[in-house]
């Protein structure tokens, strides 16, 4: 969808703007496989 108000926040707004024309939101947060995270080396 992306900048579809043209500001730094916009996902909120175009989030609101999906849920206000029926579009439900789930939070989705996978279990992550341990020893592949970040690294600074």
């Amino acid at each position: 969808v992306g900048f579809l108000y043209g500001t730094v926040c916009e996902d909120v707004h175009t989030g609101i703007m999906l849920n206000c024309n029926g579009w439900n939101s789930v939070y989705c947060d996978p279990p992550k496989p341990q020893f592949l995270g970040n690294s600074a080396y």
